[in-house]
């Protein structure tokens, strides 16, 4: 288990730009608690986040939102217990100001992120393209179970065979022109 001293930093910071960002690592079977963020993807490509843990952090559990990234696989993870604006995943960044793109996120099971402001399980936002949201089990959220915004016309986002419940708003939200493709069975 890995826990963060306080609550005013982060458990973990992966790709410190100064030290050239990272790439081709995997994280598998972690335990992440406390903190403000969870784990922090900095500026990163090719990273493999796997049968993770990331629980009872006062921020968001899994970001990457400060630099472009790709080819990020986060899947068979359990988040849950988050604070402040609270996302399982808060991938991108607001206005298209941070890209991920073709990337995966599978088979996650995020859960019971009342406690924080906003709360969503999965959320991928605006110009973020490429991506395969795909078999994740998302419920008990504050806000939407999976939220995806637009790709500014680029590749489309994939969001299939998800299992989204019991949210304090819509379980999901999916906008813009062109930003994906849902696939039922």
């Amino acid at each position: 288990m890995i826990k963060a001293a306080t609550n005013q930093i982060n458990v973990m910071n992966v790709g410190i730009p100064a030290d050239g960002g990272a790439q081709y690592l995997v994280f598998r079977g972690i335990e992440f608690t406390g903190g403000s963020a969870g784990v922090r993807l900095l500026q990163v490509n090719n990273i493999w986040f796997d049968q993770n843990i990331v629980h009872d952090v006062s921020d968001a559990a899994v970001t990457a939102n400060s630099y472009d990234s790709s080819y990020l696989y986060l899947t068979r993870n359990e988040i849950h217990d988050t604070g402040a604006t609270g996302e399982g995943m808060y991938l991108g960044g607001n206005y298209g100001s941070v890209i991920l793109h073709d990337s995966i996120v599978a088979l996650n099971h995020i859960h019971h992120t009342y406690q924080a402001d906003q709360g969503d399980g999965i959320e991928l936002k605006q110009g973020s393209y490429g991506n395969w949201i795909v078999g994740n089990y998302v419920h008990d959220t504050n806000y939407p179970c999976i939220l995806v915004y637009g790709t500014y016309g680029k590749a489309i986002n994939t969001i299939e065979r998800n299992i989204c419940h019991t949210s304090n708003n819509e379980v999901m939200q999916v906008q813009g022109r062109r930003s994906w493709r849902t696939i039922s069975w």
